[in-house]
């Protein structure tokens, strides 16, 4: 299956890596980049996604990435603004954004360890959740962060990992207040449950590696609107296409359904 694929594919790549810790004698620091896509109001989707790696592999990243930025002559890669050649990316041919696009998912494909995304379905999670003031996350962001976080850890405990992570969320949802309340929660409950070294929130335009968790954010975010809760279905991307080749990830979608399991799960119905 996909997801067996998906998990040989992450685990031969951390083996791959081990193998050049223990030559090195390196330490195994995480960092987890995230960003979000789809919290602008009228929304049909929510999208959050992002990359985790080592900070040994996050810099190269940089490197890369700045580079290709610099040969571009671009301040900071958007996604749905090159995809829409809007604002630094307006009058920019076919030919020289599918050049830069192709490079972004080649320095992805040659840095990161794995990727995580959480999509829910923005009405329906307003239609069961928000309603119960019971609910500890009233902003569907904020669990899409939760279950994001939960993807990382099952990560983790699958390729038998047991360094903290730096968990690091693109500044400007709105929602850092709200998701900060909920992580103190965690804290209080059980902080080693995530394994967290820390959680902030920084700019994309000084932490690069958020460029990258922009793509995989958007293109999740597009890829439900196309095939569950937009006004047209659409195929595939060819831009999501290629970022599923470039690295092992692992998605969850909720919807009604799915939204009413896990609370049944969490005990809270």
């Amino acid at each position: 299956t996909t997801e067996e694929e998906n998990l040989k594919k992450s685990s031969e790549q951390f083996e791959a890596f081990e193998l050049f810790r223990k030559d090195r004698d390196l330490a195994l620091m995480l960092i987890a980049y995230f960003d979000e896509s789809g919290t602008h109001a009228g929304s049909k989707a929510l999208a959050v996604g992002g990359y985790i790696s080592t900070i040994e592999n996050w810099r190269i990243f940089d490197v890369m990435w700045h580079s290709m930025l610099e040969l571009e002559n671009i301040p900071l890669m958007h996604w749905s603004d090159l995809e829409s050649r809007q604002g630094i990316f307006k009058g920019w041919s076919g030919e020289r954004k599918l050049r830069i696009q192709k490079a972004a998912i080649s320095i992805v494909k040659q840095t990161v360890l794995h990727g995580v995304t959480t999509v829910i379905n923005v009405e329906d999670y307003n239609e069961i959740v928000r309603t119960r003031p019971h609910q500890p996350h009233s902003s569907a962001y904020t669990f899409a962060v939760a279950g994001t976080l939960h993807l990382v850890k099952r990560w983790l405990t699958a390729n038998n990992v047991n360094d903290e992570v730096d968990y690091i969320f693109e500044i400007g949802s709105g929602h850092e207040i709200e998701v900060m309340g909920a992580v103190k929660l965690a804290e209080n409950v059980n902080w080693d449950f995530y394994r967290m070294s820390s959680f902030s929130f920084k700019p994309k335009k000084t932490f690069l590696p958020l460029q990258a968790a922009d793509i995989l954010a958007y293109e999740t975010y597009k890829h439900l609107l196309n095939s569950k809760v937009g006004d047209v279905r659409r195929d595939l991307r060819k831009s999501l296409e290629g970022l599923l080749r470039a690295s092992s990830i692992e998605d969850q979608y909720f919807d009604k359904d799915m939204i009413e399991k896990l609370l049944v799960f969490v005990g809270m119905e």
